[in-house]
């Protein structure tokens, strides 16, 4: 039924009444040619003509008109000689043939010019049917009948130009969904998990390095290691699932207990204690990120965790002394980590700011504001600001 609906909305099936409607409106011709024993040349070049005509009636339509977008003027001049030459030459009767072509150029031309080639083909039908030797009232009905049959062609054609925008629209909107979903999930795997298996990489090799000389060290390293394992499996279900919530409470405790593991001092200062679900998330994933970028990036020795409320903002800073270059030496941002950290931002409303304060300093700002949900809105965010070259191992940390 799926297939069937969807072929049913599709631009073609106006097209295809359209076609319909003419096959009809020459086999009626037929009839009268037939009745009235016209020569079998005339019935020859009907034969010939209509399905030239027909295909001409489906390239003016879309999806067809498209492909002939540059060569549309020249087809709808071969549409009318094709359909009024005969009639006038050899006595070819197909009376409202004229209304393909009136819709067909009210539907290509479009604007000024598709309503005067309207006209202009009405203005022709009559002429034809004057020559033909029909009396006025005959002309009146015949140019009727053309009108009526141009404004129904106008109206599917227009119609088919919907769908096919309806369906383009649809094709882009899954497009973007599925986009946006790769790009989710890879964010997620970066921010959840990517940092938790660093935590990880640090405690093993904290647990190695105290084995033999410090067993009860070691021993509490491979059990926060098992911890840490454990939460990523909580990570990996939060991200297929989404319905896993960040404790901001925790995480600063686990940075606590990782950093000063590692010779590194933690001084928090928390003026704002409460706060909302996504925010927690937020700074939670923030608190982090900063974390892992220390641990692998830097040769810090104390780190500064602040969260306040900054008027309409709750404003979280993490800032650490593990630079070693000037801020006037120091390269532009370019991780991956702090752009999904800005895109996050974005999408509360908020934004996430990382620089060199002083020498010797790095800073990662994140602020959001006080919101309902529903008021939150935002675009990506770009990270001003400037860091220094990374290292990427975390061999400094531990031996």
């Amino acid at each position: 039924m799926g297939k069937i609906y969807g072929w049913i909305s599709a631009p073609w099936l106006a097209v295809c009444t359209i076609c319909a409607l003419q096959v009809g409106v020459a086999f009626n011709g037929l009839i009268e040619m037939l009745s009235a024993g016209s020569s079998g040349v005339a019935i020859g070049v009907w034969v010939v003509a209509l399905p030239i005509l027909v295909i001409l009636q489906v390239l003016h339509s879309p999806p067809g008109v498209k492909k002939i977008r540059r060569f549309s003027l020249w087809s709808l001049h071969l549409q009318a000689l094709l359909t009024y030459v005969p009639s006038v030459a050899i006595g070819v009767m197909w009376p409202g043939m004229g209304g393909f072509i009136a819709g067909a150029a009210a539907g290509v031309l479009r604007g000024w010019r598709g309503t005067s080639a309207f006209l202009g083909v009405l203005l022709v039908d009559l002429a034809v049917s004057r020559r033909n030797g029909l009396s006025y009232t005959e002309s009146a009905v015949a140019g009727a009948v053309t009108l009526t049959v141009g404004l129904a062609v106008t109206a599917l054609v227009r119609l088919a130009c919907r769908l096919a925008w309806m369906h383009r629209s649809e094709d882009q909107a899954v497009r973007s969904a599925l986009q946006d979903e790769r790009l989710r999930i890879g964010r997620d795997m970066h921010d959840l998990l990517a940092s938790r298996l660093a935590y990880a990489t640090i405690r093993g090799e904290l647990a190695h390095r105290y084995l033999g000389n410090q067993d009860e060290r070691a021993r509490s390293e491979l059990n926060s290691l098992v911890g840490l394992t454990r939460e990523v499996l909580v990570d990996m279900r939060s991200m297929a699932h989404e319905f896993g919530v960040l404790s901001f409470r925790s995480e600063l405790e686990n940075a606590q207990s990782l950093l000063r593991s590692v010779d590194v001092d933690v001084v928090v200062n928390e003026e704002a204690t409460v706060l909302p679900v996504e925010i927690q998330n937020f700074f939670a994933t923030v608190v982090r990120e900063s974390v892992a970028n220390i641990l692998r990036h830097s040769e810090a020795t104390l780190c500064t965790v602040s969260v306040r409320r900054k008027g309409d903002a709750f404003v979280l800073s993490v800032l650490n002394d593990g630079v070693r270059d000037a801020p006037d030496v120091v390269t532009p941002a370019s991780g991956r980590g702090l752009s999904n950290l800005a895109l996050r931002a974005a999408e509360l409303g908020g934004r996430c700011r990382a620089w060199a304060p002083s020498v010797g300093h790095f800073e990662l700002i994140a602020s959001c504001p006080v919101k309902p949900p529903s008021l939150r809105v935002g675009a990506a965010i770009p990270l001003p600001g400037r860091c220094v070259q990374r290292r990427d191992d975390f061999e400094h940390r531990v031996l």
